[in-house]
This record gives C-alpha cells, structure tokens and sequence, in this order.
C-alpha cells in the first residue's frame, strides 16, 4: 500500500493488478528468440470498494500465513471482554488457583511422551500480548465423550478455561478444565446477544 500514495487505488486494486500482471508475465526466451510480449496492464482504479479489515486480515492470512495489519484476535475483543477473558500479559499479576479464561490463536499443540505412558496435551496460544501454555491432563480430554480432545485437534482459535499454578516469582502455568472452538463460541454469543435485543 505504501508504495502507491494515489487515494483513488485501493489495496484491493492493487492485488487485482498483481492478479493481472502474473497472467500476463512473459514466458523465458533464448537469446535467439524475438520477445513479443504485450505491455503488463496499467494499474487502475477498479471502482470496487475498499477492503473491510476483515477481508484485508483474511487476505494477508491466505497470501502470508500472518496477520500483518492486526492480530486475528482483535475482531473478538468486545466478546472476549465481555466474558471476563484474561490477556497472557496479565497472568503474572494473579495467585495459584486462580480460575482464567483464556483466547488465542494455535501456536503449538505437543504430545511428548509421559512416564505414566497416559496421553498428556500441551497448548501455546497466541493473544497479541503474549503467548500463554495450557497444560490438558487425561481426565479433561476424556470427559464430555473425548469432545475436548477433538476440539484441540480441530481448530486453531481456541477459548481455554483452567486453572492458575504459580511455579516461582516470573512462571505460572495452566492446568486447563476445558476448551472450546473461539468461533463457535463468538458466533453463539453474538445470536443470544441478537436475541435480547430484540
């Protein structure tokens, strides 16, 4: 965006020029052979709107494989604050046995082998202030018919609850009591909160 200062192009002109330009490309030619190719399209104006962040962050996360211009979490903040979610920069400000809930986006989910040989998973979540680890112990992801087990396997925005355990001055860690998709939950929230208001 940056390198085209003219108001009237947008950031969805410019992927669509970039679309055009990559159909056009010239093929490789020998030094033998008369190049013939066609002048690249000039960069226009579409009359299309400009993108919503929505579409802007999507984009860059189909394109990129990251949010550049906000973190995905952003769009869930007056959800998040609204069910009391607690940010990763403020755990260290709470006690051992502190119920939290916690929303991130999917950093890494380990499985390493445990003495007692019982299936022990392990969540990084990202929240844009920080990662926070939650630690899913066998009688949690059992419970509920295995869904808890499922939903860590099958996506990658989650809403956490557990519970706080300080393990010195700088260091606390979660041992989690649940686990739900972030979408699903937003999505439910937002048709009860459609509900009242009418």
């Amino acid at each position: 965006d940056a390198l085209h200062i003219d108001s009237d192009i947008t950031h969805r002109d410019l992927l669509l020029h970039l679309a055009d330009l990559q159909k056009t490309s010239a093929p490789a030619l020998s030094g033998a052979q008369m190049s013939l190719a066609l002048a690249p399209p000039l960069l226009e104006a579409s009359g299309l709107p400009a993108m919503t962040s929505g579409e802007k962050m999507s984009n860059e996360l189909s394109r990129l494989g990251m949010d550049l211009s906000q973190h995905i979490l952003s769009s869930y903040a007056e959800f998040l604050n609204a069910i009391g979610a607690t940010r990763s920069c403020d755990l260290l400000g709470l006690r051992s046995n502190s119920e939290v809930l916690l929303a991130g986006v999917k950093v890494a989910l380990q499985s390493p082998p445990v003495r007692s040989g019982k299936r022990v998973l392990f969540l990084s979540i990202d929240d844009g202030y920080g990662c926070s680890d939650s630690t899913f112990f066998p009688d949690v992801l059992q419970s509920r018919s295995g869904e808890y087990a499922q939903t860590l396997y099958a996506t990658s925005l989650f809403l956490v609850r557990g519970v706080t355990r300080r393990t010195g001055e700088r260091g606390i860690s979660i041992r989690a009591t649940g686990v739900w998709d972030l979408r699903s939950a937003y999505q439910e929230w937002n048709l009860k909160k459609g509900s009242v208001a009418i």
